[in-house]
């Protein structure tokens, strides 16, 4: 129940900080970016950093798994009611995709982009993920997740925030 309250309120902060990443402070000769108006965000799994580190143990792969399914939890309680955010899960992506995509992960998301004609997609990817162990009153480990959260437009492959 702390690890939910603990993540809501990270991603809470996060939606909140988010406006800030869409502009851009610019010097006095320079033109300030304006923020974008999304009319739709897809929502993709999460994914975990397992591939790129080859150090890693099987138990800790299968704790950022954990991680990850924990993440898309929240993200689909926290955002997924909103009009604008559509969830996409493992299977629904397979099913947009049953062949190949050309342009590699850029290529995946201009074509989901065009497919489900949303502008943008959030791309989570869980890097760390410990459950909190310990007694009732002593911690031994405390928990601790590490994630970050890419906005990228579907139309260029530009990452927004």
């Amino acid at each position: 129940m702390k690890q939910y309250f603990t993540c809501t309120c990270i991603l809470l902060s996060l939606l909140f900080t988010l406006p800030s990443c869409s502009t851009k402070n610019a010097g006095e000769n320079d033109q300030t970016l304006k923020p974008q108006s999304l009319g739709c965000l897809l929502v993709l799994p999460t994914s975990t950093t397992v591939d790129s580190s080859a150090k890693m143990t099987f138990q800790e792969a299968e704790q950022l798994q954990r991680g990850a399914q924990f993440i898309n939890t929240v993200l689909t309680a926290e955002i997924g009611g909103r009009e604008i955010v559509r969830i996409v899960d493992e299977s629904q992506l397979d099913a947009f995709f049953p062949e190949a995509v050309k342009g590699g992960k850029t290529g995946v998301i201009n074509a989901l982009g065009k497919s489900l004609d949303c502008e943008a997609v959030m791309l989570p990817v869980v890097s760390r993920f410990n459950q909190r162990k310990g007694g009732a009153l002593s911690v031994d480990e405390p928990a601790s997740a590490a994630f970050e959260l890419k906005i990228i437009d579907t139309r260029d492959g530009k990452i927004l925030c």
